[in-house]
């Protein structure tokens, strides 16, 4: 069974580039979709535009989410 809220936002922020991946389509199907999910979107009310996602149901009725999916660095994933 998938994490789901809170739980599974922890464990996305705690991802490093290897978890994540180089491209930015890694990082789309890796970090940004189950994210989006964490938060409680359905992977079936996404559009998919080239590299970036559009989030339109679920959201008020003339509000839409943009994702401009970039790959990362390795500075990027640093901690401090």
């Amino acid at each position: 069974m998938r994490k789901m809220g809170i739980e599974r936002v922890n464990e996305l922020a705690s991802y490093d580039a290897n978890e994540i991946g180089s491209s930015e389509e890694d990082a789309k199907i890796n970090f940004i979709v189950p994210l989006l999910e964490a938060f409680g979107h359905s992977r079936i009310n996404f559009e998919y535009k080239r590299k970036d996602i559009i989030v339109r149901k679920g959201l008020h009725d003339r509000c839409s989410l943009l994702v401009e999916t970039k790959r990362g660095t390795k500075s990027h994933y640093s901690r401090t």
